[in-house]
C-alpha cells in the first residue's frame, strides 16, 4: 500500500488497494476452475473415476466463490468504512460464507446420496425410493445447523434462540408426535427391510401386495384391488407377515377314502402317492409325508404334505392341480374311491305304522 501511495494520493490508496484485491481474487478464481479443475477433471477421466468427476463437479463452484470471498474480505478491511458501513458489509460476507457452505455441503449431500441410491439399483432393491425423504430430512438438519452458525458468527446471542426453539420444539414434538413417530417407522423399515415394494404381506387388518412405502405411510394393494394406507409406526409395531419370502410354497391337505377299501390297498395308494410326490420335478425333496392318519366319520383318511419349489400363485396352483389330477388316478387305478357324507335313513314296516296310526 505504501507503493501506491507515492503514485496516487493517500485518500484514494485504500479504495485502488481493495479495487486491486477483488481483480486478484477474480483472477485466481479463473485461473482455479480453468487450469486446476480441468487438470483434475483430465486425471480422474484418464483413470475411469467417475465419483472424482462428479466430486469436482460438486464442489470447485463453492470452492471458487470461496476464494472471492476471501478476497473481498480483504479489500473490506484495507477499506476504512464508517462503523456502520464496515459492520453491515462484514455480516454480509459472513452471511454469504455460509450460504456458500450450505451449497457446498447439500451438493456433498446429493452427491452420496446418488451413489447410495445407485448401489440400491444395482442390487435390485426395492428400498431406493425411500431415500429422497431421507436426504431431505437430513438437509433440512444442515440448514438449522448453517442457519445458527451463521447467526452467532455474525454477532448475535443465539442462547435464547435455541431455548426458544427448545420449548417450541416440546410442543411442536408434542402435537407431531405421530409424525414423527411414522418417520421413524419409514427409517426403521428402510434399515430393517421386512417388506419390499411388490411383496404379498400380510398383518393385522390388512393383506395385499405393498405398493410404495412413503415417508409417513406404506400403501398395499388389497386382492380385491381396493388401497389401504398404513403409518409407518403402526407397521413397525405389528407382525407382519411376508409371503414373498418363502423359499418354498407349503401344501397341506387331506383326502378322504371309502371305509370298503381293504388295508393293504391303503398301503399301496399311501405308497404311490408318496412315490409319486418323490419323481415330481416341481416338489421340493427335503421333506414331503403323505400317511394314514386318521378314522374319519365317513372315509378313511389320508394326510398329505409337501412344498412347492415355485413360490408364485399361478405356478403353485398349475403344480397342485397336477399332484391332485395323480393323486385321483392312483387312487382309482386301485380299484377305489374318495368318500363324502351320507346319510342312512331307516323306515319301520309300512302295514304295521297305518295299523297304529288307526288305533290312535
Amino acid at each position: 500500500m505504501e507503493l501506491l501511495s507515492s503514485y496516487i494520493p493517500t485518500a484514494y490508496t485504500p479504495y485502488v488497494y481493495a479495487a486491486i484485491l477483488i481483480t486478484l481474487g477474480f483472477v485466481v478464481k479463473f485461473l482455479f476452475e480453468q487450469v486446476v479443475i480441468r487438470f483434475l477433471h483430465r486425471i480422474f477421466y484418464k483413470a475411469g473415476w467417475s465419483f472424482g468427476q462428479r466430486a469436482l463437479t460438486t464442489i470447485h463452484k463453492p470452492f471458487a466463490y470461496f476464494i472471492l470471498l476471501v478476497y473481498f474480505n480483504l479489500a473490506l478491511q484495507a477499506v476504512e468504512l464508517s462503523g456502520m458501513g464496515q459492520l453491515l458489509l462484514s455480516k454480509l460476507l459472513v452471511a454469504l460464507l455460509f450460504i456458500n457452505i450450505y451449497y457446498l455441503a447439500s451438493g456433498l449431500f446429493s452427491l452420496v446420496f446418488s451413489e447410495i441410491k445407485e448401489k440400491y439399483q444395482r442390487a435390485d432393491s426395492q428400498q431406493e425410493h425411500i431415500l429422497p425423504f431421507i436426504e431431505n430430512f437430513a438437509r433440512l438438519f444442515l440448514i438449522v445447523i448453517v442457519l445458527i452458525a451463521a447467526v452467532q458468527n455474525m454477532g448475535y446471542n443465539v442462547s435464547g434462540l435455541v431455548a426458544s426453539l427448545g420449548i417450541g420444539g416440546i410442543a411442536v414434538a408434542l402435537a407431531a408426535r405421530e409424525s414423527i413417530a411414522n418417520i421413524f417407522g419409514s427409517i426403521t423399515i428402510l434399515f430393517d427391510k421386512p417388506f419390499s415394494v411388490g411383496d404379498w404381506v400380510k398383518g393385522n387388518n390388512f393383506e395385499g401386495i405393498v405398493e410404495e412405502v412413503g415417508f409417513r405411510s406404506t400403501r398395499i394393494r388389497t386382492f380385491a384391488k381396493t388401497l389401504i394406507t398404513v403409518p409407518n409406526s403402526e407397521v413397525t409395531n405389528i407382525v407382519v407377515e411376508n409371503f414373498s419370502r418363502m423359499p418354498i410354497r407349503r401344501v397341506f391337505f387331506h383326502i378322504g377314502i371309502l371305509y370298503s377299501t381293504p388295508p393293504e390297498v391303503i398301503s399301496q395308494i399311501v405308497e404311490d402317492i408318496r412315490k409319486m410326490l418323490s419323481e415330481h420335478e416341481a416338489v421340493d425333496q427335503e421333506f414331503f409325508m403323505v400317511k394314514f392318519t386318521t378314522f374319519g366319520s365317513h372315509s378313511l383318511d389320508i394326510m398329505i404334505y409337501y412344498f412347492t419349489k415355485t413360490t408364485a400363485w399361478e405356478e403353485h396352483l398349475s403344480v397342485r392341480e397336477d399332484i391332485n389330477l395323480r393323486i385321483m388316478s392312483i387312487v382309482h387305478g386301485h380299484g377305489s374311491d374318495f368318500a363324502f357324507p351320507t346319510n342312512t335313513i331307516h323306515f319301520g314296516d309300512e302295514l304295521r305304522l297305518r295299523r297304529e296310526s288307526f288305533d290312535a
